[in-house]
């Protein structure tokens, strides 16, 4: 009848964002951030040449570089004042002003700062020099000052305004151009000043061809930079839809008039590194070159640029909170490869639907993951690709759909406007195994429907089944139905488990959809009590075919009574649980109770499943209910004939309400009721 493989009986079975990047890790290429040393916010900053440079900040930060930018050496001010503009005419000749009216100058590379009268207590927000001697500073209201001795005395110009001044920037010895905030829209004094010596200050004039935007109610300029007639102009204006967008003016003529070039956010601070190149920076995270934006960061950690400066076309520094960012190319290099973080490298047991992580080596506009089951990535299974993130934005992604108990690779690159960056170095992670495929829980409620051949099936409690069979009898039971398509795939499975009580020689064999038998595997138990059974996958079907219908079978011709229960496929990759030690079965080498009774159940209160336990002196039918406090019907845990014995069934509440329920055991003419407490 059967294809018989006869196997040893097996009586217990085989179980089976490190920290951002240092500047060394960044060859010159890109936007590269690197450590101040302060925690100030850091407002100002003056490039002299390719190798010196200065920044200056709250609390009278004045920051130092000699490596262009690389590593930064504090400088004492004298002061506590922010500090909120600066300008040097060469390495080591610079002037820094500041709030109430503050002025510093030094002649020795920062070694010592003097502090000069500047014959204000209005804050400085910026200053410019032409050559050695000659210098504007600009403040609050409306405050110009002027030097043509190096800063050994400040004169007070008429700047025919009253608004606070932000930028100012000379073109040659007499033409300067300063800029600043407008007031609410309501005539000429609603506009951002934008004010034009060509005498070296004895005059001021308005330039009003800058004005008059058709939507803009409120404008804004932030900062103003000239090299030569080039100019730049930098701030953002407010449309009547109440939302701001980044102004940039360009100027040709030494700022007689102006052309509108953008529009965004809202541009704080900008630079006109050489003739073919001018940038400006602010909100959100913005960097535009010559009228495009460059790289665009998400709001977070570099949310607001305060200010740019370029020592040539293509060295520049941009500061972004405390942290100073630099470029030796402009910025126009494709982004450094990405760093994995999540999984970490080598994890086991992933979900199916992991996330990944990654941190983006410097700003960029886009970024793409990979996914493979092989390192050489000759077969992607995933492929996907965001939007923009930020230096130090962690990139998420979230898979779905990969196999279980499967090693996988992945990698990440990122992108911006210049192209696309290298890939990273590649990881692997392993999927969890298979779960385990119950093939009996105590609802049926598996993919296998009970189904029983020649013989009487009970459930003697809520997992273990009872097997009466005549001389030829089987326990079969079926996923799904004759016609289906087969829906167990065994290469998911290791081993076929199961726990087994009855002293007779059995086997246990796989069907297909179609009705074909697979090979059987036989086996002979002497054990009068409960034992743990494991029969690999690849015994029951060697050839892998899918299959649907499993069997217990015995071989001998007679009548015979076997118990199984705790039957499950073990899934790929898991390691085998370890059978739980079951008791045994009423009836079954156990005592017979001398009485029928119903326990309290356990716990009580409860949250959400209890155990109840009865016994059953005599064979009857049992019935076991639960009831809400109206009466009303909740459950039935059993509804079936039982031997005498003990029983223990558990209930589980998850679905229902905290409050009193009722159960109730009927077996035979005995009747127990009993309350239990269910609490969330």
């Amino acid at each position: 009848m059967k294809n018989i493989i006869k196997i040893p009986m097996l009586v217990a079975p085989i179980f089976f964002l490190s920290t951002f990047f240092t500047s060394a890790a960044f060859a010159q290429q890109g936007w590269v951030p690197e450590k101040s040393g302060t925690s100030n916010n850091l407002y100002a900053v003056s490039f002299p040449d390719t190798m010196t440079a200065y920044v200056v900040g709250a609390g009278g930060a004045i920051l130092k570089s000699t490596d262009g930018g690389v590593t930064w050496t504090s400088q004492t001010s004298g002061t506590t004042q922010s500090l909120l503009g600066i300008t040097f005419t060469n390495v080591d000749t610079g002037t820094v002003v500041g709030g109430g009216g503050t002025i510093l100058h030094t002649t020795n590379g920062g070694v010592t700062w003097l502090k000069q009268t500047s014959g204000t207590g209005t804050n400085l927000r910026a200053v410019s020099f032409f050559h050695g001697n000659n210098g504007m500073a600009v403040g609050d209201g409306g405050t110009i000052l002027y030097t043509s001795d190096g800063g050994t005395t400040w004169n007070r110009q008429n700047s025919g305004v009253t608004n606070k001044l932000t930028g100012v920037s000379s073109v040659n010895d007499s033409t300067w151009v300063a800029v600043g905030v407008g007031t609410p829209f309501g005539g000429s004094s609603g506009e951002a000043p934008v004010l034009r010596t060509t005498n070296a200050g004895s005059t001021w004039n308005q330039v009003t061809n800058i004005y008059r935007l058709q939507t803009r109610q409120l404008e804004t300029l932030n900062a103003v930079s000239f090299r030569s007639n080039l100019g730049l102009a930098a701030g953002y204006s407010e449309g009547q839809t109440g939302l701001t967008g980044p102004i940039e003016f360009i100027t040709s003529d030494g700022g007689a008039s102006w052309n509108e070039k953008s529009e965004g956010a809202s541009l704080h601070g900008c630079s006109y590194a050489e003739a073919s190149a001018w940038y400006a920076v602010g909100y959100p995270g913005m960097i535009v070159r010559n009228g495009a934006v460059q790289t665009l960061g998400r709001a977070n950690q570099y949310a607001t640029l305060n200010a740019v400066a370029f020592a040539n076309g293509a060295k520049g520094i941009v500061l972004a909170g405390n942290t100073i960012l630099r470029t030796t190319d402009g910025g126009i290099a494709p982004p450094y490869a990405p760093a994995l973080a999540v999984p970490a490298n080598g994890t086991t047991n992933s979900p199916t639907n992991p996330s990944f992580k990654s941190t983006d080596s410097c700003w960029v506009t886009g970024s793409r993951i990979q996914i493979s089951p092989d390192s050489s990535f000759l077969s992607v299974v995933y492929d996907t690709s965001h939007g923009p993130g930020a230096y130090g934005s962690v990139q998420v992604y979230q898979a779905q759909g990969l196999a279980q108990g499967t090693t996988y690779y992945w990698r990440v690159r990122t992108s911006n406007a210049y192209g696309n960056s290298p890939w990273s170095q590649v990881w692997h992670f392993t999927t969890q195994g298979n779960p385990d495929l119950a093939v009996y829980d105590s609802t049926l409620q598996s993919p296998w429907t009970d189904v029983s051949w020649g013989a009487s099936v009970t459930y003697t409690d809520s997992n273990a089944i009872s097997v009466n069979a005549d001389a030829w009898g089987a326990l079969s039971l079926l996923d799904g139905s004759w016609s289906t398509q087969d829906s167990v795939n065994p290469s998911m499975y290791t081993s076929f488990n199961f726990s087994f009580m009855g002293t007779q020689e059995f086997g246990v064999f796989l069907q297909t959809d179609s009705g074909q038998s697979l090979p059987c595997v036989d086996t002979t138990l002497t054990e009068s009590g409960w034992v743990n059974v494991s029969i690999p996958v690849s015994q029951l079907d060697p050839n892998g075919t899918k299959f649907s219908r499993l069997t217990f079978q015995s071989d001998e011709a007679s009548a015979y009574r076997f118990y199984v229960r705790d039957l499950r496929f073990v899934g790929l990759g898991q390691s085998s649980k370890a059978f739980r030690q079951l008791s045994p079965l009423a009836g079954v080498g156990t005592e017979v109770p001398k009485s029928f009774s119903l326990a309290q159940n356990y716990p009580n209160p409860f949250n959400p499943t209890t155990t109840i336990d009865y016994q059953i002196r005599n064979p009857s039918h049992v019935s076991l209910t639960v009831y809400d406090v109206l009466g009303r019907v909740v459950q039935t845990l059993v509804n079936t004939n039982q031997q005498a014995g003990s029983y223990s069934v558990s209930f589980n509440a998850s679905g229902l309400a905290s409050g009193v329920y009722l159960y109730r055991l009927i077996a035979g003419d005995h009747i127990f009721l009993k309350k239990m407490m269910l609490v969330k």
